[in-house]
C-alpha cells in the first residue's frame, strides 16, 4: 500500500508502463482503479494497494469527501491462518469503470459494513 506517485491514469506514459509492468511481472495487482488524489483541476490515482492474491481481497476501494486532497484507500481481506497450503496459480484482472460498477461497490459498502455499523465507514459517491 502506498503513494506511488505514478498516475495510473496515465495509460501512454512510458514511466507509468514500466512501473506496471514491474508489478504485474512480480505476480501483484493494484486494487484501485479510481482518483485517490486531487486538486480540483486534475484527479489522479497515484495510491495504491498492490495484492499478489486477488481471491483473498473482500472489498477495496477509496473513501470519498475527507477534508483532504488525497482520499484514503482501504481493503478488506479473507485471510486464511489454518495453516493449509494452497497452490498459486495465475491470476488476470480486469478493470470495468462502469458506473454499474461503481454503484454496487457502494451497495456493497452500505449493505456489508455501515449496515452492521453505521460510524464504522461512510462513503460518498460523487455523480
Amino acid at each position: 500500500m502506498g503513494d506511488f506517485n505514478f498516475n495510473l491514469f496515465k495509460r501512454l506514459d512510458p514511466s507509468v508502463l514500466n512501473f506496471e509492468n514491474i508489478f504485474l511481472s512480480n505476480g501483484l495487482f493494484p486494487l484501485v482503479s479510481l482518483a485517490t488524489h486531487s486538486t480540483g483541476r486534475q484527479s489522479t490515482c497515484i495510491d495504491n494497494i498492490l495484492v499478489s492474491d486477488i481471491g483473498a481481497v473482500c472489498l477495496s476501494g477509496v473513501v470519498r469527501d475527507m477534508g483532504s486532497h488525497h482520499s484514503p484507500i482501504f481493503s478488506f481481506f479473507n485471510i486464511d491462518f489454518s495453516g493449509k497450503n494452497h497452490s498459486s496459480s495465475i491470476q488476470i484482472q480486469e478493470y470495468c469503470y462502469s458506473n454499474k460498477n461503481i454503484e454496487a461497490l457502494y451497495e456493497k459498502i452500505n449493505g456489508d459494513l455501515i449496515g452492521h455499523n453505521p460510524r464504522f465507514l461512510q462513503v460518498h459517491l460523487n455523480s
